[in-house]
């Protein structure tokens, strides 16, 4: 049964006027070959151009969150030094006593 399949399929590609099988084949398969793998550079190279536009994307995050980190510490620092003046923050009054004098003196 198998052989007779491989004979029809045999009769029916004739390639006696084309030359040796090995350039029929050949030529028939290579640009079937180089338009798979055409199609298969193209998409790897947007899968590239997407996976650094992801990246980069992850950088600028990055960066955005160590500079909102950077100004809650300076801001925490600013009310920190405040809180600091406020609790060291001391009234003294002068003496009337002083005042009243301080005419007398001169």
């Amino acid at each position: 049964m198998l052989q007779f399949f491989l004979q029809e399929i045999f009769q029916l590609l004739d390639f006696t006027q084309t030359g040796n099988i090995g350039d029929t084949i050949g030529g028939i398969t290579a640009p079937i070959i180089g338009l798979i793998g055409a199609i298969l550079v193209f998409l790897a190279l947007k899968a590239q151009t997407q996976a650094n536009i992801l990246v980069q994307q992850q950088i600028e995050n990055q960066a955005t969150e160590k500079r909102i980190e950077n100004e809650s510490l300076q801001l925490n620092k600013l009310y920190e030094n405040l809180k600091s003046s406020i609790d060291n923050f001391s009234f003294t009054t002068l003496d009337t006593w002083e005042f009243a004098n301080a005419d007398n003196m001169s």
